[in-house]
């Protein structure tokens, strides 16, 4: 039988001790040999939840997708790989910002990536270039997660820098003093923030330390710390964009890149499922019993994985038609066949329409008068278009497009 939340057996039964049926159950499910405790006290019960079949499938289910997902990863170039990177980080950063209802285009965060990245001194500071940034630096080795509240202060100063208005932003010590209250588009109040200041950093301290806690899985561990950050809600806006990032940042642990930072674009393609996670949670009756909204949110991701494996997989096979349709070309010089070979990486992983020189240069190891010769060369061939002079950006041409079977970005 499919595991039930308190709310449900609570709605079945019409009894006159129903109350007091459903407070029993809570209590066996919190003291069972199967439920993980993790200490944090929400306003109707200690943050809890079991491990049923249901979850357990799912998990088993998650790691084995995962296993696929992380092999197809490892046999790509790398240059194939920082480009899918971007691609994901640019789909992330919007869809997260449109279920905040700010508005961001896919060439805003493509601009703020390459000020980020590019070496080229001519690009400027971009709107976004900090929120890009954190996700960026999801993909170096020594990345660290939060260790104290004033760190997850500094990772939402980078999120929202620039984009608040004066009377949103935290007039506390560190986070908001007054409280706050989620409303829904019909202007019901779905959840009021802690207050004062002293408990949100306290909670937002024990928050930390349970993603420390070695005890329960990490994959849980970040799921329930984003659900504890949502309640807590520190800051007056802005809560959803970084807890959808802290979230990320979480998941890196179990998960694998691509798997990670496709998660937004699931959400908001599955919003109603996302927000009725929250409300699950917040229901009195629940008892702050969590593994309802741990599986449906380990659907959400089973869903991001199903898209990247699904992607990487028709990516992989385009590039291999790519890379041998580049091979029988004639009438080019090596060097030139192997910066088409990379321009074609490029643009096949990514969504950026068009490349500078100087990142042409980086990804070929090419000096940028050596990779500036052989783009002459695919110039007057016909597979390179010139996007801007200055700077220099190239893209495929239409013809090449064809010949290599790669799509407009």
């Amino acid at each position: 039988m499919a595991y039930e939340s308190l709310t449900t057996l609570f709605n079945r039964n019409r009894s006159s001790d129903r109350y007091t049926r459903v407070e029993q159950e809570a209590r066996r499910r919190l003291h069972d040999n199967s439920a993980f405790r993790t200490g944090i006290m929400l306003e109707h019960g200690e943050l809890f939840f079991t491990v049923p079949s249901e979850l357990t499938v799912l998990m088993e289910r998650v790691l084995r997708v995962e296993r696929k997902v992380s092999h197809l990863w490892r046999d790509l170039p790398t240059i194939a790989q920082r480009s899918y990177i971007l691609g994901l980080i640019i789909s992330e950063v919007v869809s997260s910002n449109e279920m905040e209802g700010v508005d961001s285009t896919r060439k805003q965060i493509e601009d703020a990536l390459k000020s980020v990245t590019a070496d080229d001194p001519s690009h400027e500071y971009k709107r976004f270039r900090e929120f890009t940034s954190l996700y960026l630096g999801m993909t170096e080795p020594d990345k660290g997660f939060p260790q104290t509240p004033a760190d997850i202060r500094a990772i939402y100063d980078k999120v929202v820098a620039g984009e608040l208005e004066k009377a949103a932003q935290p007039d506390g010590e560190l986070l908001r003093r007054e409280g706050v209250d989620v409303i829904t588009a019909g202007q019901s109040v779905v959840h009021r923030g802690v207050v004062p200041e002293s408990a949100i950093i306290e909670m937002l301290a024990a928050l930390i330390a349970m993603t420390a806690h070695e005890d329960i899985p990490s994959l849980y561990r970040a799921l329930l710390a984003h659900f504890v950050f949502e309640y807590v809600h520190p800051f007056y806006d802005g809560n959803g964009r970084t807890g959808r990032y802290l979230l990320a940042l979480y998941l890196t642990e179990p998960l694998s890149l691509p798997t990670v930072l496709s998660l937004s674009r699931t959400i908001a393609d599955n919003k109603s499922s996302y927000y009725r996670t929250f409300r699950e949670l917040e229901d009195p009756i629940n008892h702050a019993e969590a593994t309802i909204p741990l599986i449906k949110m380990m659907e959400l991701l089973r869903l991001a994985q199903e898209y990247v494996l699904e992607d990487l997989e028709a990516k992989r096979a385009s590039m291999e038609y790519a890379q041998q349709a580049i091979g029988s070309i004639a009438g080019l010089s090596s060097g030139a066949l192997s910066v088409l070979g990379t321009i074609a990486h490029i643009e096949l992983f990514t969504t950026f329409e068009s490349e500078s020189i100087h990142s042409i240069a980086h990804y070929a190891k090419l000096s940028a008068v050596t990779a500036r010769k052989y783009t002459r060369e695919l110039e007057a061939a016909g597979y390179l278009t010139v996007r801007s002079q200055r700077p220099l950006m190239f893209s495929l041409s239409d013809a090449a497009r064809m010949a290599l079977r790669i799509p407009e970005p």
